[in-house]
């Protein structure tokens, strides 16, 4: 008799490993499985059973199943709530910031491009733009607000 585990939850425990909850199909236990601690490759497939239903056939197995992509909206957000990819983020924030500095030095140059040479509102918009992508560029990623 095959008998499935459907996924309705997975954690991440202090020591690192991926803790998966599923429920029995068969009689709505709720079990409890470690699933490695890659969170890349998260270990599911065939289990022991453990649940109520089965008890009395040892070896019995069964396969979690995960119909709602539990697993795999689960990681996004424990991916999110690691320090590491905190700073990644902030990272990428950083540089985000730096291109739309560049982009808008890019956007003034070509509306300042009529005016005459040495107009002042040309100067004073060309001069902040330019100042704008040097604080930018200079600026530290802001990890300390990213990491908690």
């Amino acid at each position: 008799m095959s008998t499935t585990a459907r996924v309705t939850g997975l954690d991440l425990a202090d020591d690192g490993v991926l803790i998966v909850r599923a429920t029995c199909e068969t009689c709505r236990y709720t079990v409890l499985h470690g699933a490695g601690t890659d969170l890349d490759a998260p270990v599911l497939g065939t289990r022991l059973v453990h649940c109520k239903c089965r008890e009395d056939e040892p070896g019995a197995v069964y396969t979690l199943t995960d119909p709602h992509d539990v697993v795999r909206k689960r990681l996004r957000v424990i991916r999110s709530q690691l320090p590491e990819f905190r700073v990644h983020q902030a990272n990428v924030a950083h540089r985000e910031r730096i291109e739309e500095a560049r982009a808008r030095l890019l956007q003034v140059n070509a509306e300042t491009k009529g005016l005459p040479v040495r107009d002042p509102e040309r100067l004073a918009l060309r001069q902040e733009a330019r100042a704008a992508v040097v604080a930018a560029e200079i600026a530290v990623p802001r990890v300390s607000e990213a990491v908690r």
